[in-house]
């Protein structure tokens, strides 16, 4: 984090895990001070125990909070005013027409609350995820069969990266290779850490969650190849108590530092999204951020605009050909534009627009597209864990 910025680290505080939604709330001018009070707890009350009730449900693969949304039209709806107009969103494999009572997800729900003689009744509301697939052309792209080569010649935020094993006797011409992309680059004194997405480097789809235990190659222009040490990886596990924080980081060696760190999108304040860029981006019908991401016919990364759809939340993801992966918690977003993140972009930083539209802040990475919809760990949960120790010492270079 940089030092003397709003959110530095030494300043910057943990985000409260419903701070979002209080401000959100608050800023419901329809709703008195006791009914702003009233829905917040409606709301995590109705979340809590829809999610009890279909933990055991394999079609339902998370359940978070955000707005009502048409899939069909793909736009949103107005919502129930008492809750502030949102509802406890379900996210499943596939709608399913043919159900068992207990498998049947109700269109709302009714609460106690404090305060409140009547029960409140909470909506909800159901998107697709879809089922897991084997893509033969995404294959080819991650691969670099078919997708272009890192251009840059260097490790900035937005930028791709090639990674292979590194052969025996210091060969650096890897028989398969994967492409990455940096999300964040970070400065601890003379020595700079790369992030990425955690599968770029480790095979979860396979039960590999352990950082590299032999060296590594790692080229950012054509196929130039740099040695990088195992013991530069860390954490040394992506998979905590059988979920996936599907980040990883990583000491660059000197020639893959970039000269100018040009390469962070203009307007960027060195600070992790607050609370009220997330509510601002929940309530908003368009596009209040973007992913970062390096395109062969851009000297620089460009943005793929995305719409925040929900609440950060744990959930389980179709992240391989074969089966789903179960994850701490993502980010739902929603392209809203033809352009689309492709494989290769795992790792990108994801960003969100500050209240003047101008500048923006880091929300998290992108490690997962499918169905139109991007998947993003947060930044925060993962820069604010205890391997990370974030001081004066470290800061976003």
């Amino acid at each position: 984090m940089a030092k003397g910025k709003k959110n530095g680290p030494k300043t910057r505080r943990r985000r409260q895990r419903f701070g979002w939604l209080r401000r959100y709330l608050s800023c419901r001018d329809e709703l008195t001070p006791s009914q702003r009070k009233q829905a917040q707890a409606a709301l995590r009350q109705a979340l809590d125990e829809l999610r009890e009730r279909f933990q055991d449900d394999t079609n339902v693969l998370g359940i978070s909070l955000g707005r009502k949304f048409s899939e069909r039209r793909r736009e949103y709806d107005d919502g129930q005013l008492s809750c502030g107009r949102l509802c406890v969103t379900f996210h499943v494999r596939k709608k399913r027409r043919k159900l068992r009572d207990a498998e049947r997800i109700p269109s709302w729900v009714l609460v106690k609350v404090a305060g409140r003689r009547a029960r409140l009744r909470v909506p909800t509301d159901v998107l697709t995820v879809g089922e897991p697939r084997y893509s033969p052309r995404r294959a080819k792209l991650q691969s670099g069969e078919t997708r272009p080569w890192p251009i840059s010649g260097e490790m900035g935020p937005g930028r791709m990266f090639a990674v292979a094993t590194t052969l025996p006797g210091g060969d650096h011409l890897p028989p398969t290779v994967s492409f990455g992309t940096t999300g964040a680059l970070l400065r601890q004194g003379n020595r700079f850490i790369a992030t990425t997405a955690g599968h770029v480097l480790a095979n979860p789809c396979v039960g590999d969650f352990s950082s590299p235990s032999s060296d590594r190659a790692v080229g950012a222009k054509g196929r130039t190849w740099h040695r990088h040490e195992e013991s530069l990886f860390h954490p040394h596990q992506v998979n905590e108590a059988g979920r996936i924080r599907d980040v990883m980081a990583f000491e660059i060696v000197d020639a893959l530092v970039p000269e100018s760190f040009a390469s962070w999108p203009d307007g960027f304040d060195h600070g992790l999204a607050t609370d009220e860029d997330i509510q601002r981006a929940i309530h908003a019908d368009s596009a209040t951020g973007f992913i970062w991401v390096e395109r062969a016919d851009h000297p620089r990364p460009r943005m793929i605009p995305v719409d925040l759809h929900t609440d950060y939340f744990p959930m389980s993801a179709p992240a391989c050909s074969d089966r789903v992966l179960d994850y701490v918690g993502v980010w739902r977003l929603r392209f809203t534009s033809p352009l689309t993140t492709i494989p290769g972009d795992s790792g990108a930083p994801v960003f969100l627009w500050d209240e003047h539209g101008t500048g923006c802040r880091l929300l998290g990475f992108h490690f997962l597209e499918w169905r139109d919809k991007s998947w993003a760990m947060d930044a925060a949960d993962y820069f604010f864990r205890r391997e990370w120790q974030l001081d004066d010492n470290i800061e976003f270079a």
